[in-house]
């Protein structure tokens, strides 16, 4: 007699999603007056969301925020990423367990009083994980406009505050930093080699998070000591089809006295591909002799014997 077993199949567990919520650095808004509203992100356990450079693996976030008439919105701001090395040395960079992206937004020069305005937020999301996963997700969030009564507390100040002090800064407003390009090989048909050198007075670590560029692809970077001071060697390779202005994008991470800071490099490279011969030296021309040219007649006649 053969005895028939049931095997039970369990459907697998789906990943947990990304979730989100809208936030504002203010409780009221007026007239032409700039703020932050922030999008928070939270990721499940074991997994991670991507920068907007994901790196060696991971796809970016992408979020859109829709204002009422009449108010300016800035693209999503991201903080800076926390670095996740594999096996091979290859580094993505993301976020685990929550992040926040921001908007920078400024409110019509003419606002009506006492009322409330309306925000919505998109979120394109896909984690890196064993339980990889992609969705979307949408949020919304009302403003009350000056004067307005009741508007509670605000949520999430102190996090928006941590976050947001993660947002790089220019570059330009870093003291003691200078930075310098040089061309480590000429081009011979499949890109020239460029390194832009960073140096940071007084750090102690120094860190670099490349962006997309113009004309150039990123292909490494090291740190070394000079002194008190740290450098950091960033190496670019030119798209050879492009010969216009090119321009490295990207996160410097540097560490001063225990404070870590997140700046913004932004810089093009005017070097050429190729070292240029200096253009030759014109021939010069014969000068003229000022002085009065003598005539037979000034050389006075022979005379004959």
């Amino acid at each position: 007699m053969t005895t028939a077993r049931l095997v039970r199949e369990e459907a697998p567990v789906a990943a947990p999603p990304v979730t989100c919520r809208l936030l504002c650095e203010r409780v009221q808004i007026g007239s032409g007056e700039s703020f932050l509203i922030a999008l928070r992100v939270d990721v499940p356990p074991s997994a991670r969301v991507s920068w907007e450079n994901p790196g060696a693996a991971g796809r970016a976030l992408h979020a859109e925020l829709s204002a009422p008439k009449g108010f300016q919105v800035s693209p999503a701001l991201f903080p800076a990423p926390s670095v996740f090395t594999d096996e091979a040395g290859e580094r993505s960079f993301g976020y685990e367990t929550r992040t926040m992206l921001f908007f920078r937004v400024e409110a019509p020069a003419e606002l009506a009083q006492g009322t409330r305005v309306e925000f919505k937020a998109r979120l394109d999301w896909s984690t890196v994980g064993a339980q990889a996963s992609a969705g979307q997700a949408e949020e919304r969030l009302e403003l009350a406009t000056y004067p307005a009564r009741d508007t509670g507390p605000r949520e999430g100040s102190s996090e928006i505050a941590h976050f947001a002090a993660r947002l790089p800064q220019p570059f330009a407003e870093l003291q003691g930093a200078a930075h310098e390009w040089s061309r480590t090989w000429e081009d011979t048909g499949e890109g020239a080699g460029f390194r832009l050198d960073v140096l940071v007075v007084d750090a102690s670590e120094l860190d670099f998070y490349p962006l997309a560029a113009n004309g150039l692809d990123w292909a490494g970077s090291s740190t070394q000591a000079r002194g008190k001071n740290r450098e950091l060697q960033l190496d670019f390779v030119s798209d050879p089809s492009v010969e216009a202005t090119r321009e490295a994008r990207g996160v410097v991470r540097t560490v001063r006295n225990g404070v870590e800071q997140f700046w913004l490099l932004r810089t093009s490279c005017a070097l050429p591909s190729v070292e240029r011969a200096p253009a030759p030296k014109k021939p010069l021309k014969k000068q003229r002799d000022p002085r009065p040219r003598e005539t037979g007649t000034d050389r006075g006649t022979e005379r004959r014997n």
